[in-house]
């Protein structure tokens, strides 16, 4: 039964491994470009700390794209470029980067996390994620960072809880049924293999079988002579039920056949 846990748990590792892959290349291929653009107006406009943070989020994403092509430990690197960009993009939320505006960027880190890392594991930093994105939103302790309007900051924060709770639920459900999946593909398997079983072991008598001309008995592949009965029931899946022929009543027990005829 644990064997069979397990087999399960690496059959899907491998399933999500190729379906996370190429959401990761997308989100990469896209969020590069658009940082380069960043990158070049912040110099223009001499926004030196922003031009910094942007390009650690490239050299991050550049990072991930490396180590995901080299390395065979796809989980482990999606959760240090998620811990990594999260640290980068929080920090900016504290120092008010793009005049208070990148704290909008941060809407897909629910999704993301949820969809990276699993429901459980994208749960817990999903409410770390929004639970220090509340603080410095709200600033309770009056830390010296960026003032946001505290009522569009409590807008935003019930949006993101409210983001998080849907992607737990889509990812919780498609959890589920992957796991169904799995156990009707290995039910599949497990019929399959038994109908090569028994197609293995439906025995047929074929071709030439050397018999004597006069015991009737056969000789099998390595020379040795066996009686009909015992060949046909090693050879094949058909047994015998002894019996006697009409003529041979005759030959064996006259005395009987004559006894019939008074």
């Amino acid at each position: 039964m644990y064997n069979l846990f397990k087999f399960r748990t690496m059959e899907i590792e491998l399933l999500e491994k190729a379906r996370k892959r190429p959401f990761a290349y997308l989100c990469i291929m896209i969020s590069i470009p658009l940082l380069i653009g960043f990158i070049i107006v912040d110099y223009f406009e001499g926004d030196i700390l922003e031009m910094i943070l942007e390009i650690l989020l490239c050299v991050i994403l550049i990072f991930s794209f490396i180590a995901i092509q080299r390395f065979n430990a796809d989980l482990l690197i999606y959760r240090l470029c998620l811990v990594l960009l999260s640290a980068v993009l929080l920090y900016s939320v504290s120092i008010g980067s793009g005049a208070g505006t990148t704290v909008y960027w941060l809407f897909p880190f629910p999704i993301v996390f949820m969809f990276f890392l699993g429901k459980n594991e994208g749960a817990v930093f999903s409410a770390v994620f929004l639970i220090i994105l509340s603080v410095l939103l709200i600033d309770p302790f009056s830390f010296e960072i960026y003032s946001y309007n505290n009522k569009i900051s409590i807008r935003f924060l019930t949006s993101m809880l409210f983001l998080t709770l849907i992607s737990y639920g889509l990812q919780s459900s498609l959890e589920k049924y992957g796991w169904i999946l799995i156990e009707k593909h290995n039910n599949l398997l497990k019929e399959k293999q038994n109908l090569e079983k028994a197609l293995r072991e439906n025995k047929t008598l074929s071709g030439l079988i050397p018999i004597c001309s006069d015991c009737k008995k056969i000789r099998d592949d390595e020379g040795y002579w066996h009686q009909v009965e015992a060949y046909v029931r090693d050879h094949s899946d058909a047994d015998f039920s002894h019996s006697i022929c009409p003529d041979c009543v005759k030959k064996l027990y006259p005395d009987f056949v004559n006894f019939k005829k008074k």
